[in-house]
């Protein structure tokens, strides 16, 4: 019975992803989940808390209820708990439902760098993850922690905690905001400055104070001064002039800014990156803006382009892959996402490859066989077993023994190989009398048969098993990296050179070399499974001890962190599955944007810009969102 559920759901929510929607438009994002619920919140930490019937559950991304509806309020995850209204008393749920602080407090915010403030009585202080009281509640007032700091409220004046509780700087202020890259607003005697995280005044206070406060973003702050809006930087030095009626903050490289009335964009240089044509706008998340036009909402690329067509009453920025939207049909709530629709009218198949050389190798009622980029079967034949194509060959089995087709699907070498792999700069590891060796195109043994294990060349090497040991030859079959490595796991490939470094393993944990055998990236990253990471375009996907995907360079740094950065030099373009701590699959970029939320059961690599994805123990191909 379960089964069945899981299969219903996974069904419904494939019908939902076929279906078009005209309110989102033809644009590149559309429905992900449909709007259903009173009032919705961004997700955060794989879950999001939404309203239905008048109370508060958590549903993940597949839009099941992963904590049932029955909270008077509900607040976003953050560090593993949520904060939840019970019986007119907040407490703090764990991921899984479970309440990790019993409900006890008459008001409370979501933790932030391990304790969350909360009302006791009339006053605020902070509790740690136990529910401990960690500052004690004196305050009339007190914000999150950020960056080791949290403003809190006393006698109508404004000062910052450190996280054991002590005073922070001498200084005291009429208002406060929170820190953000070392720099917190305040105000003082009626106009804005900035402090740094001592406590001292950094940025005089000479700015008029705007409601909701300021926050440094991307080095840069917007202010106003005698009524016109600029930028300045961590010094309070101007990068962008006043020239304009209202900013906001930067985000994914551009900054907001309004004139004659209008919203556009300027980029991280102060020049107009998007005109000024919407009513209103947000930051940039994962993207995409939020902007109005018309009195209705929808999302904008970094070009201003429409992504999806502003047809929503209310629109609030992505997070996670997915945004809460409010839709104009029936005034509820739903979430949008990049479209991955699946391909092909649906067509469904039992097993799926990732696209190689314009084919694709599907299996459907115990048939395996190649279809082309439209969908459609390539060939008449089927086999009982193949492999995809490269270098415009792919391995088929015939009769019991494998050989070669030709992109025509015509035999361009007889089966005659017990196994046999995919052909890379013009040769193609096969075993015959149980050694592998390695063929050309036309079928002649080039390496002769001698070793227990073997996998495709790259970049003019291969690996090889003898024994227990793994080296590396070239394409006349001399030893290039001699057999003193170990081999990767049972059905892990051998690490194959890409951009002149290879996977190895150092120790049990991956690490890289590279064409000399040399270790030049060695870290605490997990042994891989299956496929082996390789280096493109400078990155490489690697784990931690703890599974966590991250992506590092040829330094072996992780750039996963470094956003627009990463993506204004290419490296961001990179989009690959990720499993979540869920044990579904989605996509995200190498910058750790999510392009396709964690619903799936099994996700394939993107080739030739179509991935193979599995949902409800069937698969399919979905387009490549952007």
């Amino acid at each position: 019975m379960r089964r069945t559920r899981r299969l219903h759901a996974a069904f419904a929510l494939l019908a939902a992803l076929l279906t078009f929607c005209g309110e989102a438009g033809a644009a590149r994002i559309d429905w992900f989940l449909q709007p259903v619920w009173d009032r919705a919140s961004r997700f955060s930490e794989g879950l999001a808390a939404v309203c239905s019937g008048g109370r508060w559950g958590f549903i993940d991304p597949a839009g099941r209820w992963a904590v049932e509806p029955r909270y008077e309020d509900a607040q976003p995850f953050r560090g593993g708990l949520a904060a939840v209204l019970l019986d007119g008393r907040w407490g703090f749920l764990d991921l899984k439902g479970r309440l990790a602080v019993k409900p006890a407090f008459a008001a409370a915010s979501s933790f932030s760098e391990g304790l969350a403030a909360v009302r006791a009585g009339d006053k605020w202080g902070y509790v740690d993850r136990r529910g401990t009281m960690a500052i004690a509640a004196s305050f009339d007032l007190a914000g999150d922690f950020y960056q080791g700091r949290a403003a809190v409220t006393s006698g109508g004046r404004c000062f910052f905690l450190d996280p054991k509780g002590v005073r922070v700087g001498s200084l005291d202020f009429d208002a406060a905001w929170p820190f953000v890259e070392d720099r917190a607003a305040v105000v003082v005697d009626g106009r804005m400055g900035f402090i740094d995280r001592e406590g001292r005044m950094a940025v005089p206070p000479r700015y008029d104070p705007p409601v909701g406060g300021r926050v440094f973003s991307s080095g840069l702050a917007g202010v106003e001064i005698q009524g016109l809006w600029g930028y300045i930087d961590l010094n309070g030095s101007w990068f962008v002039e006043p020239f304009c009626e209202g900013v906001g903050d930067f985000s994914d490289g551009l900054g907001p800014v309004r004139r004659g009335g209008r919203w556009g964009f300027v980029s991280l240089s102060g020049e107009l990156a998007i005109p000024y044509a919407f009513e209103d706008v947000m930051p940039f998340s994962e993207g995409v803006a939020s902007a109005a036009v018309g009195g209705r909402w929808g999302y904008i690329d970094r070009l201003g382009s429409w992504m999806a067509d502003p047809v929503f009453l209310e629109a609030w920025p992505f997070s996670e892959g997915l945004a809460p939207v409010r839709s104009a049909l029936n005034g509820r709530w739903g979430y949008v996402g990049r479209n991955v629709a699946p391909l092909f009218g649906g067509r469904a198949f039992d097993g799926a490859e990732p696209f190689s050389e314009g084919f694709a190798l599907v299996a459907l009622a115990g048939r395996r066989f190649f279809i082309d980029e439209e969908g459609r079967d390539a060939f008449d034949a089927a086999f009982a077993d193949a492999r995809s194509f490269s270098d415009g060959l792919a391995a088929v089995v015939a009769g019991g023994w494998w050989g070669y087709i030709d992109r025509q699907g015509r035999t361009a070498i007889p089966p005659q190989f017990e196994a046999a792999g995919a052909f890379h700069d013009g040769l193609a590891p096969v075993r015959a009398k149980g050694k592998w060796g390695y063929i050309d195109r036309r079928g002649r043994w080039v390496v002769k048969a001698a070793y227990d294990a073997a996998w495709p060349f790259s970049e003019g090497l291969a690996a090889v098993r003898k024994g227990r040991s793994l080296g590396y030859i070239d394409a006349a079959g001399r030893t290039t990296i001699p057999f003193k490595l170990t081999p990767p796991g049972d059905g892990a490939e051998a690490g194959p050179f890409s951009e002149g470094l290879a996977a190895v393993l150092s120790g049990g944990r991956t690490a890289f070399m590279d064409r000399g055998g040399r270790v030049v990236i060695k870290g605490a990253f997990k042994a891989w499974r299956g496929a082996a990471p390789r280096f493109r375009s400078g990155i490489a996907a690697v784990e931690d001890g703890n599974g966590r995907e991250f992506f590092i360079n040829r330094e072996g740094d992780d750039v996963g962190a470094r956003g627009f950065a990463a993506a204004e030099k290419g490296a961001a373009t990179l989009v690959r599955p990720y499993r979540a701590p869920s044990g579904l699959f989605g996509y995200r970029r190498s910058d750790g944007v999510i392009l396709v939320p964690p619903f799936l059961e099994r996700a394939g690599e993107f080739q030739d810009g179509r991935a193979p994805v599995s949902l409800g123990g069937r698969w399919w191909y979905i387009p490549q969102p952007r």
